[in-house]
């Protein structure tokens, strides 16, 4: 057998054309049973066809470990630099994500586009959507229905796209609540990823223009979080590799993934990186005893009264082709003005256009009941005072979290331990443990939450060893004053010079 020899990624370039390379993130497969018994046969002259077989496969394999596992022994047995052989992986698993999600043109036949016309002009729309996801399961959480709606709005069509974070505890029913809210939208716009490599963004062989990237669990996509957010920030990934053209030689080629597309993802942490926190809203899912309880009475009434057979789907397919009736709009807000806003802490600056660009996606989500108006050769839509007012009602509730640095569930805390300052009394973990119904695991969450803002103080610098814990102060709460709808009721009547 001949000696073992490394291979390159200089080699593994000069070996293959341009049109071989591109086309390597572009082929559908399908899983093979026996992908133990192909690994086996491979050994250090094995030809690079054999290897690329064997990582395709290894692909479609669910557990990253697993991946993980395929790829060391890929290495050992050919001898393969192992840093290249996970970028082959990752570029066959932006294939799979890509072959997935091609969607077929969807054709609306004239009695669904009336149907859809006659909900997008309906008054309480917003009311029915929220009536149709109860119907479909997902009770309670209307806030957050809203605000996802809005949010898969603002994706799909304007420039200015609200990403939003899901936060809760194992089990409570993150997940759910985001599908339930992107399953009413057109299939073909919606990304669904369960799992993102380190550079499977910046591969993306299709457009993520005016997309909803739906990522369950962002633990599935830390590897690719500087990439996520870069794409947030700037609405478009560039990155330049090296390649070989048809004349035989390398030169550096220029990938684009375009944007913007929004991002929905869930989590069980309580903060992420700073910088993801300052380009997305946060939603907590409702985890009170009322809130099981209308979960399971829907689970009883499944198996009581269970929906007519076809129901479902037609409730989907109304909503569905209603969103693909909507048209992308530059809006206008006359009143933007007088809409005065904090001016600090320095994440306002952020803030203030997310803040904005909550009434555009309600104009846009209401285009049918809105206004238009003309400037410069340019058709606008002109927001209403209905919109101000419900991302006026959104905005505040989901700034005070931003702008306070707490957690629901920390504030819930401290407001606790607070109240045991009149006893001058200290508490350890098991007191809230027990006071709050929480697992240990929580109460140290947000226990450590709480240390770190100094809201509450601890016996030792550790956590973990810590048994005597107290009351410090309150979380900062920033005021927050936005006008009443109301006080700009004036600017209902105002137009838009045309």
């Amino acid at each position: 057998m001949a000696a073992k020899h490394k291979v390159g990624l200089d080699d593994y370039l000069l070996a293959r054309t341009v049109q071989e390379l591109k086309a390597l993130p572009r082929e559908p497969f399908e899983v093979e049973p026996n992908l133990q018994v192909f690994i086996e046969e491979l050994w250090p002259e094995s030809d690079i066809s054999q290897i690329e077989h064997v990582l395709k496969l290894a692909a479609k394999v669910p557990s990253p470990l697993e991946v993980e596992r395929i790829v060391k022994e890929v290495q050992q047995r050919t001898g393969f630099r192992i840093s290249l052989l996970r970028e082959m992986v990752q570029r066959f698993q932006v294939a799979t994500v890509n072959f997935k999600t091609k969607a077929q043109p969807i054709e609306i036949s004239e009695p669904e586009k009336q149907e859809a016309l006659e909900l997008l002009r309906s008054p309480t729309l917003l009311q029915q959507f929220l009536t149709d996801t109860e119907r479909l399961g997902c009770v309670g959480q209307k806030f957050e229905k809203i605000a996802l709606k809005l949010g898969a709005t603002s994706g799909r069509l304007s420039e200015n796209p609200i990403n939003i974070t899901i936060k809760g505890e194992s089990a409570a029913g993150k997940n759910f609540l985001m599908n339930s809210v992107t399953d009413t939208e057109p299939p073909e716009d919606v990304v669904s990823v369960t799992r993102m490599s380190a550079k499977a963004l910046q591969y993306m062989p299709q457009s993520l223009r005016h997309k909803i990237v739906a990522i369950a669990e962002v633990l599935g996509a830390e590897e690719a979080d500087y990439s996520i957010r870069t794409f947030q920030s700037e609405k478009v990934i560039k990155i330049l590799v090296v390649e070989k053209n048809t004349d035989g030689h390398l030169e550096t080629v220029e990938h684009v993934v375009e944007g913007p597309a929004v991002f929905f993802q869930t989590t069980t942490k309580t903060h992420l990186h700073p910088e993801n926190e300052t380009s997305e809203f946060d939603l907590f899912v409702d985890e009170s005893e009322e809130q099981t309880r209308r979960i399971f009475s829907t689970q009883h009434v499944s198996y009581i009264d269970p929906m007519p057979a076809g129901a479902r789907g037609q409730i989907l397919r109304r909503w569905q082709n209603a969103a693909r009736m909507l048209a992308p709009f530059p809006v206008l807000i006359p009143f933007a003005g007088k809409i005065e806003f904090p001016t600090k802490p320095l994440r306002v600056r952020r803030d203030h256009p997310r803040v904005l660009s909550l009434i555009e996606a309600s104009a846009l989500l209401h285009q049918h009941q809105r206004e238009t108006a003309e400037r410069d050769g340019r058709r606008f839509l002109v927001a209403a005072i209905e919109d101000y007012a419900i991302a006026r009602e959104l905005a505040i509730s989901l700034l005070e979290t931003a702008l306070s640095g707490a957690t629901p569930k920390c504030r819930k805390l401290v407001s606790w331990a607070e109240e045991r300052v009149e006893q001058d009394e200290k508490f350890s973990k098991g007191d809230v443990d027990e006071m709050m119904g929480w697992t240990r695991k929580t109460t140290l969450k947000y226990l450590g939450e709480a240390v770190g803002l100094g809201c509450i103080g601890m016996d030792t610098g550790k956590l973990g060893r810590s048994k005597d814990f107290w009351f410090v102060k309150k979380p900062e709460r920033p005021v927050l004053e936005l006008p009443r709808p109301e006080d700009l009721v004036e600017q209902k009547a105002a137009r838009c010079p045309s």
